[in-house]
């Protein structure tokens, strides 16, 4: 929905598939020793991605872009509303 959603999403692929390196390789784990099957990485990634699609539709960002003056407005708010000068129905903190 967004383009700063998509690209986030590119970096979390990228670094995803890097991380599940770790499943082609054996390994030993105390007890548990873990042979290693080549092309495991991509059967979990493929499974995790798949469980992000039915339960996150919508995207990571939805049809918002990234904005650092939401970000430093949420701050603000956090800010007054921990110096009780805001309540929490009155300034949107979630």
């Amino acid at each position: 929905g967004s383009i700063s959603g998509s690209i986030l999403g590119a970096m979390l692929v990228t670094v995803a598939l890097e991380w599940f390196r770790f499943m082609d390789e054996p390994f030993t784990l105390g007890p548990l020793v873990y042979p290693g099957f080549p092309g495991m990485r991509m059967v979990l990634f493929a499974v995790i991605l798949m469980v992000v699609v039915l339960f996150w539709s919508r995207g990571i960002f939805g049809d918002k872009e990234f904005s650092w003056d939401r970000i430093f407005g949420k701050i603000e708010k956090i800010k007054l509303y921990l110096r009780g000068k805001v309540s929490k129905k009155d300034g949107d903190i979630g």
